[in-house]
């Protein structure tokens, strides 16, 4: 189940549902808060919103649950970048 809601999640983004994506994206962290991939995708689907704060701390989330992603310390740079930080 949690596969096909990230690929929905997914399809949603990049077909521009971005609020049905975001949707999805946090059902599925209700369910298991430590989800990875839910945590980048739900960052980056934020950021795409212009919403930078709320997917910096998507992203800070991520880097708490695993301080050595590499992958959300880059996009956790890039929202920072963004805002100037």
């Amino acid at each position: 189940m949690r596969q096909a809601r990230l690929r929905l999640a997914l399809a949603f983004s990049w077909n521009g549902q971005l609020e049905e994506a975001l949707g999805e994206y946090d059902a599925i962290l209700l369910e298991d808060p430590t989800d990875r991939e839910a945590w980048l995708g739900r960052g980056r689907v934020l950021a795409w919103l212009g919403r930078n704060g709320a997917a910096q701390t998507s992203y800070e989330e991520l880097v708490k649950l695993n301080p050595y992603d590499y992958e959300a310390h880059r996009e956790l740079g890039r929202i920072l970048s963004w805002r100037g930080r």
